[in-house]
């Protein structure tokens, strides 16, 4: 019969497997590989942790993430509606003073992770899924509850998805005034390409790339999607990107077909 240790042995396993993960070079098809090998060895991992504690949203948060970081979508949608129902998120919202009371305090509950932050990363998975709508109530909901400027890029991500790019613009030019991020640059290109501001979208698209290819962001795995969506946006608005584009090996890097359904 296991105990407790053994739970314990599983959890930290979770997290030293996460540690191996560093910060992959995405034009290093080896290093993705092994990004998405250590990727399910994490959910190999929780998979037995959770016969121990099979309600702990903690641990279905945990793998609605390394599902999204494989571009299994439908698999972590699952998983973070699991961790909301289990929080109880949905109560709490349907209450208006308790959403009031966090407004006051500027807070999003009491467990170890903000819930504002669950229903985040859950919209980004609803966005690709299609389910745009269905995203942006949630994250008018929790930008009532905190005005992180994150949340806002995932509402930019929602409009765009929507055809409202002039709203878009609007909420995503606010947030690269606090962040020179690659993906807020990539999807304000969407937004200028899609309300006929050619200029403007050429110039996001371009600083994405440039982002890209500086000290702070090469190699890094989040910055690797916009990075491709931002030069399929430049090819469609007929600009040839000048940079040896092959010669960082994205174009062989598409090894998970799942990373297409991002940039649809």
């Amino acid at each position: 019969m296991a105990d407790e240790s053994d739970f314990s042995k599983l959890w930290r396993s979770a997290y030293r497997l996460l540690d191996e993960i560093g910060r992959p070079i995405a034009e290093d098809p080896e290093a993705n590989n092994h990004r998405i090998e250590i990727l399910e060895k994490i959910i190999g991992v929780l998979d037995k942790a959770m016969k121990y504690s099979p309600t702990n949203p903690e641990f279905f948060y945990f793998r609605a993430q390394m599902y999204q970081s494989l571009g299994r979508y439908e698999e972590a949608r699952i998983n973070y509606d699991e961790a909301v129902d289990q929080l109880g998120i949905r109560k709490i919202l349907a209450d208006e003073e308790e959403v009031l009371r966090m407004i006051r305090e500027a807070r999003g509950g009491t467990t170890g992770y903000r819930f504002p932050e669950i229903l985040d990363r859950r919209a980004q998975v609803l966005i690709v899924l299609g389910k745009a709508e269905e995203a942006l109530q949630d994250l008018d909901m929790i930008l009532r509850i905190e005005d992180n400027f994150m949340f806002h890029v995932t509402r930019g991500f929602a409009l765009n998805k929507l055809g409202r790019y002039g709203e878009a613009v609007t909420a995503l030019d606010e947030s690269v005034e606090l962040y020179d991020n690659p993906r807020i640059h990539s999807l304000l290109g969407d937004a200028y390409s899609g309300i006929g501001q050619k200029g403007k979208a050429i110039e996001h698209y371009e600083h994405a790339i440039e982002l890209y290819e500086g000290d702070e962001w090469q190699g890094a795995g989040e910055s690797y999607i916009p990075v491709v969506r931002a030069q399929r946006g430049l090819h469609s608005l007929g600009v040839k990107f000048e940079k040896d584009y092959e010669r960082r090996g994205l174009e062989m890097n598409l090894i998970n077909p799942e990373y297409l359904k991002a940039l649809e």
